[in-house]
């Protein structure tokens, strides 16, 4: 059934079941020890006593099993939930989305590990847009000088020379460089080609 794929269901059914084998353990245990160790004419008043105390005990065994499991569940579903919104919120663009460190250890562990991908996510985007500023500017100084030149020509203020040509064929080579950068960043930052580290003196 659909509710038993829910955490809370499978913890208070886990909680419910430890308190059935208990009591019927406990019922086996007891009327064997009554049989054994009870004079006849006594079994069946001890037994009933047994049989109060254990109803007694399963209805509190079972009212502390739900009450402690309705909590925990509260506890990890309340963490999962923020994880969930936070995860929502990241997909959307908000790389400054965390969430907060729970006490439990292994909520702790995975609400950090969340917040250190947040964090790197952050950084990444902060990167990207600082790049794409920066190309935004490298690229503007050939442009505007391939412009200028255009505009000179058209004016008539450059002359309509090889030497005129060279120039802007320069600023075309510069743009083309800047361009030829980018597709290798990519592809570094795809995987596509397998950087070699090494240690030298700079000094050198």
């Amino acid at each position: 059934m659909r509710f038993w794929r829910q955490l809370r269901w499978q913890m208070i059914g886990v909680q419910m079941l430890v308190v059935v084998v208990g009591v019927v353990t406990l019922n086996l245990t007891a009327n064997i020890l009554i049989e054994q160790s009870i004079a006849p004419d006594q079994v069946a008043a001890v037994r009933t006593a047994v049989m109060q105390a254990l109803t007694i005990a399963a209805v509190a065994a079972t009212i502390a099993g739900l009450t402690t499991s309705i909590l925990l569940v509260q506890v990890i579903l309340r963490s999962l939930r923020s994880i969930a919104r936070s995860s929502r919120r990241i997909a959307a663009g908000r790389y400054d989305e965390r969430v907060t460190v729970p006490a439990s250890d292994e909520l702790r562990a995975v609400a950090e590990s969340f917040n250190q991908m947040a964090e790197a996510l952050e950084q990444i985007e902060q990167r990207r847009i600082t790049m794409i500023g920066n190309v935004a500017h490298e690229l503007r100084t050939p442009l505007a000088g391939i412009e200028g030149y255009l505009e000179g020509l058209i004016d008539g203020v450059l002359p309509n020379t090889a030497n005129t040509f060279l120039d802007m064929k320069q600023e075309v080579r510069r743009l083309r460089r800047l361009v030829d950068d980018l597709q290798t960043l990519s592809r570094v930052e795809a995987g596509q080609i397998a950087l070699h580290f090494t240690t030298f003196d700079i000094n050198e």
